[in-house]
């Protein structure tokens, strides 16, 4: 009761107290920083190898199982998992939030490279890096025809579309993948 009297014989008072917190959450909205892709720091380390030409199941055997022996004694790894294809492993390293991703990168770089010997030579060197999801397209965009091929649309984006793209200011690069590629046999 008594909070309703003070507001009816204080309307003034109370009327200013509104209005400065009306000021203050308009000045707080506009100071607001709004990202599509926040930086973030997600605490995953990834390792890719390629051995082409070679079937999924050998390359769980001979390049996945080493490298997952290798890195699971990494300091705050929480979970790894390798996907194999035909020629090509991803190892996919999960630390715990509050993790030093770099750090974690440089152990697990240092961790490979003690198993390197132990992969195929026809393997390509392990590339391993962190996860930055400000490195991820935005955007993607995909040409189809009824009259052109393949490669013609892959020129077409190659040579046409990539170029504009990477005109407009806050596009750092536009990239065509798929479609074939031209190419001169001697």
């Amino acid at each position: 009761m008594k909070v309703v009297d003070f507001s009816i014989k204080k309307r003034v008072t109370i009327s200013m107290i509104y209005l400065i917190i009306i000021g203050f959450a308009i000045f707080s909205f506009s100071q607001l920083k709004i990202d599509l892709f926040p930086d973030i720091e997600l605490p995953v380390v990834g390792i890719i190898v390629q051995y082409p030409g070679v079937g999924p199941v050998d390359i769980e055997n001979l390049i996945a199982r080493p490298l997952e022996e290798a890195v699971s004694a990494t300091e705050n790894v929480k979970n790894i998992m390798s996907q194999t294809a035909q020629g090509v492993c991803v190892t996919l390293l999960e630390f715990e939030w509050g993790s030093d991703i770099d750090q974690a990168e440089i152990d697990i770089r240092e961790r490979v490279d003690l198993v390197r010997e132990t992969l195929p030579e026809e393997a390509t060197e392990p590339l391993t890096f962190a996860f930055d999801p400000s490195m991820a397209p935005v955007m993607f965009m995909l040409l189809n025809s009824p009259s052109q091929g393949p490669a013609e649309l892959r020129q077409l984006g190659e040579d046409r579309i990539e170029p504009l793209l990477e005109r407009i200011e806050g596009i750092s690069s536009a990239e065509t993948q798929g479609g074939l590629q031209r190419q001169v046999n001697v």
